[in-house]
């Protein structure tokens, strides 16, 4: 699983979406995103707890299927050789 695509697509869909970055979306500095990408891991638990109304935990923990839960319109999103998201814009 890639961790800092995980990531850049978390904050391209929080900012087109929510109009602020993913840390501050979280409530967590920028330096804690960059540590997250360096140590190719994340808090997943305070992922899901910010965006549990939104976010598929299997997308989450995996990187494969549906980004968005329930019937929100969105593509499919496999990690592998995929293109990049344009989230309604």
């Amino acid at each position: 699983m890639d961790i800092k695509l995980i990531i850049s697509k978390l904050d391209k869909y929080i900012k087109a979406e929510k109009g602020v970055g993913i840390a501050e979306y979280l409530g967590i500095s920028t330096s804690a995103v960059s540590n997250w990408k360096a140590r190719n891991s994340l808090n997943v638990k305070l992922i899901l707890t910010k965006c549990e109304s939104w976010l598929n935990p299997d997308w989450l923990l995996t990187g494969e299927g549906p980004m968005l839960k329930g019937d929100q319109k969105e593509t499919t999103y496999n990690m592998v050789n995929e293109p990049e998201p344009t989230f309604g814009l």
